[in-house]
């Protein structure tokens, strides 16, 4: 069933940015290689980011909430990993779409200014949500108030 969920998702992409062009893909894939093989995390992190999870059926929600910045944070590039083997993607955002932009005094929809962002996935898993362990690895990239391309390693363990 998840998988039928994804198909279905990564053709709504399709439609909804066009076509999915090569440099999007190499792209993601640059992305997640950089975001697994991180091994510190940033020390300065200018926005909020939470993670929560939550237990399915036979799997785990997680879902990364990034918001609250303390400074324009423009064209945002985003994804999360885990340590878990999948055949899924990975959540993304503004790789296959538009970019995002936060702004601690700003929302306009029209303009993509968000309140904030949630990157949500899902993890193969019929344990109790107890004894689940995984770490999540974040790679956010975004340019600041001064037009200086950013990058933000994050990691969590739970």
């Amino acid at each position: 069933m998840k998988k039928i969920i994804i198909v279905i998702m990564c053709m709504t992409l399709v439609g909804c940015a066009g076509n999915v062009g090569n440099e999007q893909i190499e792209e993601y894939n640059s992305f997640v290689r950089e975001a697994t093989s991180l091994k510190e995390e940033t020390s300065s992190i200018p926005f909020d980011i939470n993670v929560y999870y939550e237990q399915l059926v036979d799997e785990i929600v997680y879902r990364i909430i990034i918001d609250n910045p303390k400074e324009q944070i423009m064209n945002i590039k985003a994804v999360a990993t885990h340590n878990y083997e999948t055949e899924d993607i990975y959540p993304s955002v503004g790789i296959f779409e538009e970019n995002l932009h936060l702004d601690p005094n700003k929302v306009d929809l029209e303009k993509n200014y968000v309140k904030g962002i949630i990157l949500t996935g899902y993890i193969d898993y019929d344990g109790d949500l107890d004894n689940f362990d995984v770490e999540i690895k974040l790679l956010i990239e975004y340019n600041n108030t001064a037009g200086k391309n950013r990058k933000v390693y994050y990691k969590y363990q739970k």
